[in-house]
């Protein structure tokens, strides 16, 4: 997917590569994907996936990498709403392991609502 940020048209991969990215630029592991979907880390994680989405890119194409993750920060913030959400969707349809991360966080959210054996849910 490519898109004009930054003052020129850029390309963004996700998939395994960015996550690596994305968890190096964060200081976590997978699980840490989950600050993207909201808390207090939710503003630099989207920041750290865009940036990591554009690295990613950039080295599976053989470009050089002319941004930091404090560039993209501030790009993101001209970034027209129609961009944005359609790299964030791209974002969420990518596959690592067959799967959607769509599908992962799916099923990282399941298994928090499952009630702890022996425990009620507080609704219950």
């Amino acid at each position: 997917m490519k898109f004009n940020i930054g003052g020129k048209e850029r390309g963004v991969q996700f998939g395994m590569g960015a996550i690596q990215i994305y968890c190096d630029e964060m200081d976590c592991d997978v699980e840490g994907l989950n600050y993207i979907m909201g808390g207090k880390k939710q503003f630099k994680a989207i920041s750290a996936i865009i940036y990591a989405g554009l690295s990613n890119y950039c080295g599976l194409n053989d470009e050089v990498v002319d941004f930091d993750a404090l560039k993209v920060s501030s790009w993101i913030d001209e970034l027209p709403q129609e961009d944005y959400n359609s790299i964030m969707e791209h974002f969420k349809l990518s596959k690592v392991f067959g799967k959607s991360i769509q599908d992962h966080f799916n099923a990282v959210n399941e298994v928090e609502d499952e009630p702890v054996k022996g425990k009620k849910k507080a609704s219950q």
